[in-house]
């Protein structure tokens, strides 16, 4: 169980950094996502509060 531990624990920081990327894109991808979505959503409905 050690070694496997070891080795699981390895990967993970061998996984580490391609997955704060991803993270980091996923993020970056939503707030673009969610600006894009507001901006349409005024430009529809000026009037419209937010």
């Amino acid at each position: 169980p050690q070694t496997r531990f070891r080795l699981g624990h390895a990967l993970l920081v061998e996984a580490r950094a391609p997955l704060r990327a991803l993270a980091l894109s996923l993020l970056l991808a939503t707030a673009i996502a969610w600006s894009v979505v507001v901006l349409t959503s005024s430009l529809a409905n000026p009037r419209g509060c937010g």
